[in-house]
């Protein structure tokens, strides 16, 4: 719009009107607005400009850093904290059995996490890196993510007696768009886990718009051991998105030193 109203002449009085209307257009596209979380050069943290369609009227312009703003709000309401810093370009890559997990969290994420992703035991191998990495980019596509430490969020979940706290709180599990289940069933796995998780993850098998994606230290096995049901859900919806990596205490790289 500068570049136009340089190239004119001087404004005669026929122009007067349009000249007067650019400069409030060009007044407003550069003044600063009061959106926080990104500092948007384009916009000026509007959300917006104002500009002129080809029949000559004012369109009012949506900035593209609506949608950066929206992704760092999925971002911070995702319960992610530190995980949110995981990345499949900072993990570190040494052996075969790691290009296997890469490579079904990189297809995974890739195709915008259709259906479930699952990553199962060794403990310490790098399941909670990928997963969180996986779940990262879908954020960066978009997606609104809700990551679950079964540890803390079941048991809180078991402890609350208010039946409408309890809803509230489990439907923000039950229904996200992107659910991250971190560590499932790891501790004493009660009759109470066993029916919290089956509620979940049967919910969520039930629509598969839903994506899930799951880590835990047991292997299918002995999930099946723990509940048939849930571990025919978990492997059916992941499908060829299913790491299993076996136990090795050399597989377990919090042990070794950098």
């Amino acid at each position: 719009m500068l570049r136009y109203m340089a190239s004119r002449p001087r404004p005669q009085v026929p122009w007067l009107d349009e000249y007067a209307e650019a400069c409030k257009i060009v007044e407003y596209n550069l003044s600063p607005g009061k959106l926080t979380g990104y500092d948007c050069p384009i916009c000026r943290n509007k959300g917006n400009l104002i500009g002129i369609d080809d029949a000559g009227k004012q369109v009012l312009w949506l900035c593209s850093c609506r949608e950066k703003r929206q992704i760092i709000r999925n971002a911070h309401s995702s319960n992610l904290g530190e995980l949110l810093q995981k990345r499949f370009s900072n993990f570190r890559i040494e052996e075969d059995w790691q290009k296997v997990m890469v490579k079904a969290a990189r297809d995974f994420a890739a195709e915008g996490g259709k259906g479930w992703l699952a990553m199962l035991g060794q403990t310490g191998c790098g399941k909670t890196h990928l997963c969180s990495a996986a779940a990262n980019q879908l954020l960066n596509m978009g997606r609104k993510v809700v990551y679950m430490l079964w540890t803390t969020d079941a048991r809180q979940l078991k402890r609350l007696s208010m039946e409408e706290v309890y809803d509230r709180m489990f439907d923000r599990f039950r229904k996200a768009d992107v659910l991250y289940i971190d560590d499932l069933f790891k501790g004493k796995i009660t009759d109470a886990d066993v029916q919290l998780c089956y509620d979940l993850l049967n919910f969520r098998y039930n629509d598969s718009r839903l994506t899930t994606i799951l880590s835990s230290e047991l292997s299918l096995e002995q999930i099946q051991a723990v509940d048939g049901a849930i571990a025919g859900r978990i492997r059916e919806r992941c499908g060829k998105n299913f790491v299993t990596v076996s136990p090795d205490p050399n597989k377990n790289w919090r042990l070794r030193q950098n």
